[in-house]
């Protein structure tokens, strides 16, 4: 035994295995940060398809609610010609609460376009409004379904065309 240490303290064994220990702790630490990089990295690269999903997924609910919404004003038009006030009322409604709810999103959509949404929804209350007057008070001229219907076709087109640019945004759905 006394001859294995007199051979490390001759040839410095003890400094040599010090140095090694040294460097393969700084090989260890350089691949360590390396390996962390890279987590990071994909974790941002995962976070940001998150986001990308998320963003799809509510641009695809957007785009149900506007062909919901177009589909109910193209149901408003044809009962307006039938005269339907009541039902028609219902739909105003229901076609409000969609307004609402992709308005609250906000998704894929610029300020013109949340703009035309609130525009569709104060046609629809204004049209609401004449309805209830007409149905209280049965007023005797008639309560204009030609204007009505163009307003809603106007309607239709601005959310055609939002329609269009939020199928773009999300990918062509």
């Amino acid at each position: 035994m006394e001859i294995i240490f007199e051979y490390i303290r001759i040839y410095h064994v003890g400094d040599l295995a010090s140095i090694i220990g040294l460097l393969t702790a700084l090989v260890g630490f350089a691949i360590t940060i390396r390996n962390v990089s890279r987590s990071r990295d994909a974790a941002s690269r995962a976070e940001e398809a998150a986001k990308s999903a998320v963003q799809s997924v509510k641009g695809i609910e957007a785009i149900e609610g506007l062909t919901n919404a177009m589909a109910l004003l193209e149901e408003i038009a044809r009962l307006n010609r039938a005269g339907e006030w009541k039902v028609i009322l219902d739909r105003h409604e229901a076609f409000r609460k969609l307004i609402i709810e992709i308005k609250s999103e906000k998704n894929n959509m610029e300020e013109d376009y949340l703009s035309d949404l609130q525009s569709s929804f104060q046609h629809s209350r204004n049209m609401s409004n004449k309805i209830e007057v007409f149905i209280d008070e049965r007023p005797t001229d008639k309560i204009g379904v030609p204007q009505m219907n163009k307003i809603i076709s106007g309607q239709m087109e601005k959310l055609g065309e939002i329609l269009v640019h939020v199928r773009s945004r999300v990918g062509g759905v």
